[in-house]
């Protein structure tokens, strides 16, 4: 398995995980904005030279701090190759691909009964923030 973050120049691969996982085709011109805005993160597993799975996240600035900080959107395996390391192997890269001086720290947030989810995060030295969350959301139709 190879683990990697895509770039500019891969607008294949990134068609491919919108539409393997997401079902959908974004036009050309979103992709290629999408992979050169460097606070868009997306990291993907491949085995051979199928697309296994991916993670997304974004760099985000902070006004109290110099370093940003990297929000973990979502993290998709194919079901046929979960529980074989491949999150925990994309999340340990997204890690290493950070050091303190670049990023104050890395979040993301579970649903509280998403026990697979959970102990991914646990699994890869997360801390728990708290114990309950509530996440609001504002639909713009």
């Amino acid at each position: 398995m190879r683990i990697f973050r895509l770039k500019s120049g891969d607008e294949e691969i990134a068609m491919n995980i919108a539409k393997k996982f997401k079902h959908k085709e974004p036009e050309s011109h979103e992709i290629d904005s999408f992979l050169a805005d460097k606070n868009n993160i997306i990291f993907v597993a491949k085995l051979e030279n199928m697309t296994i799975g991916y993670t997304l996240a974004y760099q985000l600035s902070r006004l109290d701090a110099e370093n940003p900080m990297v929000f973990i959107y979502e993290i998709e395996v194919l079901e046929k190759y979960r529980r074989n390391d491949v999150a925990r192997s994309m999340l340990n890269e997204l890690r290493n691909e950070f050091n303190p001086n670049q990023c104050k720290k890395i979040f993301a947030i579970a649903d509280i009964d998403n026990e697979p989810a959970i102990n991914l995060y646990k699994s890869t030295v997360g801390t728990r923030h708290k114990k309950d969350f509530a996440l609001f959301e504002w639909l713009l139709s």
